[in-house]
């Protein structure tokens, strides 16, 4: 377990190599990333919007940077940029090795927003896509 003393939370963006309007192959990123970042105790979520992958990521800051080297090292990631790390109390993205909004018409621009505003304002981008997950993990309500 993570002591909340050494947690950190990183955001980047990159530029997809890969065809992101691909259900296989952000499948196979999903499946693949979830079981390694269960073995590290890594948490986060992954937004895809064109061509850009921004994702946060919440574990220890050893496995967080090795995790950062793998991503560095993955050919369908290029420009990667991180935009912010910070040592931080608690997770976000609790209980989700590697969340991804499934991204339905209604949050299409709430994402797209999300992405534009990394670069300016990183931190106002994790509360965007920590919202976003939050109201995807709410159960539907009846009229």
């Amino acid at each position: 377990m993570v002591s909340t003393h050494d947690l950190v939370r990183l955001i980047y963006i990159s530029r997809a190599t890969a065809p992101t309007d691909s259900l296989l192959v952000l499948s196979g990123i999903l499946s693949v990333s979830s079981r390694n970042n269960s073995r590290d105790e890594i948490t986060g979520v992954l937004v895809v919007s064109g061509h850009a992958f921004v994702e946060v990521i919440e574990g220890s800051a050893d496995r967080v940077r090795a995790l950062m080297i793998r991503i560095g090292e993955d050919p369908r990631h290029d420009d990667i940029e991180v935009l912010e790390e910070s040592r931080v109390e608690g997770r976000l993205f609790d209980g989700w090795e590697l969340a991804a909004p499934r991204i339905t018409p209604d949050l299409t621009a709430m994402v797209d927003a999300a992405v534009e505003m990394c670069r300016r304002t990183p931190g106002a981008s994790i509360d965007c896509l920590a919202r976003i997950m939050a109201d995807r993990s709410r159960p539907a309500m009846g009229p």
